[in-house]
This record gives C-alpha cells, sequence and structure tokens, in this order.
C-alpha cells in the first residue's frame, strides 16, 4: 500500500505553495529547496522578510528519522 503521508517533502511543500509564492526570486529558491542547496538557498531568501525566510529555513532542514 502506498504511503499517503507524503514522507518527509510534504512541509517543504506546504511552504512552497503557501509562503512567499508572490515575493521576489520564489521559483529559484524553490528549486533550490528541492535541490538540497542550503547555503544558495539561504542566500536567495535574503531578501525575504525574516520571519518567513526563517521559518522556511528551518523547513529545510533535514529532520530526524523516527
Amino acid at each position: 500500500m502506498a504511503d499517503r503521508t507524503g514522507g518527509p517533502e510534504v512541509p517543504r511543500r506546504i511552504g512552497e505553495r503557501t509562503l512567499g509564492g508572490d515575493l521576489p526570486g520564489f521559483e529559484k529558491a524553490s528549486r533550490l529547496l528541492f535541490a538540497d542547496k542550503p547555503a544558495e538557498l539561504a542566500a536567495a531568501l535574503a531578501p525575504w522578510p525574516a520571519d518567513l525566510r526563517d521559518h522556511l529555513l528551518e523547513l529545510a532542514q533535514p529532520r530526524a528519522e523516527d
């Protein structure tokens, strides 16, 4: 049976769709998020509002396996 929880990509996708779709560099930041390039992602998010940037960078962190 398929895993319907979406796995670890769910928080990233939620963040991508709901947080910042109209901000500058959104598409580039989205590509960097899924390319697992945290330093480049942080640079791309630099002009974004601090609270949103920090939240997205937190979502991009690897999660410990249960």
